[in-house]
């Protein structure tokens, strides 16, 4: 910005100056601010193109700023409108004041901070293009993995940032701001820049984003098991806010619910072991139940192999239950579906009766054929309790005696019934 001018470009600033302390100045035009107007009359009788061309100096010496509806014009644009003349008198000139070397200092350690280099000019307009295009590209950058991002709590934070990067794209345009303002809001911008870089890294792939979605199987497919098995409730709680935690891709908090989640599922396996085996113990004395009080020796042979099967299939769930809910209902499903059948298969069959004499009267439809007879029926003894017995309280000995006596005697009805009797 200390270059040299010629002697008619020193001029040109002078007159700007001028008229500016009493209103716009534009390049052409009949107002009294017109430069070109001014310039071609009275005492200086310079041609319309001097004009122009002390305007295009002054401007690629960063003495002035051309604006068009309030937007500053950059090289280009400049160029083009003053060769073809196009509405000069709606571009107004601003002298501007010199960049400080203290300004262009504080201006390039802030854009080395965000850019991890140090722009090799001191032009502020060429360095506010340079922070320019690179804030436009970052944000074009990270916009591509705006859809990765979409699954995890920081989806609006990431989007929000790249706004950011939008809007420093926007006002790098302005490159008095960026000399002006920047500086002292270059921390936030490269806050933000590396914020996203997180966020992109863990969205597509690296090791915490493992770790978070391997936390997100647990509490799909595991955790409503897991309280039941065994791991508090406020392990579970904390895993779960890690998941909805928009912070969750720059602190410690995913690892530390990933050690709780590897102590929950130990916890898990060993609990459901435990249940697994205790349901399987508990089929097994069932059979030895049945075992013990059974003749197998007259039980056909046909007849015990379906009997192994109906335990061993039963045993075979109790191995591979999924949740302590499934094991544990294992026992009584088995109670509920099997018994009726495994006592048949136990139960040796009844001796035909013998035929009745044959006479006469077997042609006669009058007379019913014998029937035969009726399967037994399974019931519970605790179907058999007595409701609405004659004394709601038991005081005495004999009431208790009196109760169980009943219930005896129900249940010895039901036996001499043929009914099968379970607990």
């Amino acid at each position: 910005m200390g270059m040299a001018l010629p002697e008619y470009c020193e001029t040109a600033l002078s007159l700007i100056c001028l008229l500016a302390s009493a209103g716009t100045v534009t390049i052409a035009g009949d107002n009294f601010g017109s430069l070109t107007a001014t310039f071609t009359k009275n005492e200086y009788g310079w041609p319309e193109v001097v004009a122009r061309s002390a305007v295009a100096r002054l401007f690629a010496s960063n003495r002035v700023e051309v604006k068009r509806a309030g937007k500053s014009l950059v090289a280009g644009e400049l160029a083009t409108v003053l060769q073809k003349k196009q509405n000069l008198d709606k571009l107004t000139v601003e002298k501007i004041n010199a960049v400080s070397p203290e300004e262009l200092a504080r201006l390039k350690a802030a854009m080395r901070s965000l850019m991890d280099t140090t722009p090799a000019t001191d032009d502020p307009k060429s360095m506010a293009e340079q922070l320019r295009s690179f804030a436009s590209a970052q944000a074009q950058a990270y916009r591509a993995n705006t859809p990765a991002t979409r699954p995890y709590p920081f989806a609006a934070r990431f989007e929000a940032q790249i706004a950011k990067l939008d809007s420093l794209a926007s006002m790098a345009e302005d490159w008095q701001w960026v000399v002006s303002t920047f500086p002292g809001e270059a921390s936030d911008y490269d806050a933000a820049n590396k914020d996203l870089g997180k966020m992109a890294a863990f969205a597509n792939g690296n090791g915490m984003q493992k770790r978070y979605d391997d936390l997100r199987a647990f509490m799909q497919a595991e955790a409503s098991e897991a309280v039941a098995l065994g791991v508090s409730q406020e392990d579970i709680d904390e895993i779960r806010a890690t998941l909805t935690d928009e912070s969750c891709y720059a602190t410690s908090r995913v690892v530390q619910a990933n050690k709780k989640m590897v102590r929950a599922r130990k916890t898990m396996a060993a609990a459901l072991t435990k249940v697994r085996s205790e349901a399987r113990a508990s089929i097994e004395r069932l059979k030895q139940s049945y075992l013990e009080n059974y003749d197998f020796v007259a039980v056909p042979e046909e007849n015990v192999r379906q009997f192994e099967d109906i335990f061993a299939s039963c045993l075979g769930k109790a191995d591979n239950a999924a949740t302590k809910r499934e094991a544990e209902a294992l026992l009584g499903e088995l109670q509920r579906n099997e018994t009726a059948r495994i006592v048949a298969l136990l139960t040796p069959p009844k001796p035909e009766p013998p035929k009745p004499p044959v006479n006469d009267d077997d042609d006669d439809p009058s007379v019913d054929p014998q029937q035969p007879p009726n399967p037994p029926k399974t019931v519970s003894a605790r179907s058999l309790v007595p409701r609405g017995w004659s004394k709601p309280v038991f005081s005495t000995p004999e009431d208790a005696a009196a109760y169980a006596d009943e219930i005896r005697r129900r249940i010895e009805e039901a036996i001499a019934r043929g009914d099968i009797v379970t607990s």
